[in-house]
């Protein structure tokens, strides 16, 4: 400890002040990357949302289907890209929707995420909306 002495006070605020300081971009960059993140992930995950929605409706007009497909195959990794190739294309070996949407969870949340396919809501057609497909 004797190398400590010749500090003085102000040399210990000093070093004290430019920590603090340091320190606070680090957690503000993390704060910030945080957000991002999650951002990122809601985003994603609502386009998915959207186009799997769509997709489900079969449209008449596939414009839209169109836009949210290509959005999709430009940042999917390119397992869940051939995944969602295969159901959209009604491939045999395809997993089904509820399938699709686990490994799209695991994708964001993390391998452990432990929802299962059982506990995956989807709303068939109603009345109404089968009526208008014909329609269309």
């Amino acid at each position: 400890m004797e190398y400590l002495k010749g500090y003085d006070l102000g040399d210990w605020a000093a070093v004290i002040a430019l920590v603090l300081f340091i320190g606070q971009i680090l957690v503000k960059s993390w704060i910030e990357q945080s957000f991002k993140r999650r951002h990122e992930i809601k985003m994603k995950s609502a386009l998915i949302a959207e186009l799997m929605a769509e997709w489900a409706s079969m449209p008449q007009d596939r414009k839209k289907l169109r836009q949210l497909t290509n959005e999709a195959f430009l940042w999917l990794p390119a397992d869940l890209a051939e995944e969602l190739s295969r159901m959209l294309g009604h491939d045999e070996n395809a997993r089904s929707y509820r399938e699709f949407l686990i490994l799209f969870r695991k994708h964001i949340q993390g391998k452990r995420d432990k929802l299962d396919t059982n506990k995956i809501i989807t709303w068939s057609f109603t009345k109404h909306e089968n009526e208008q497909a014909k329609k269309e």
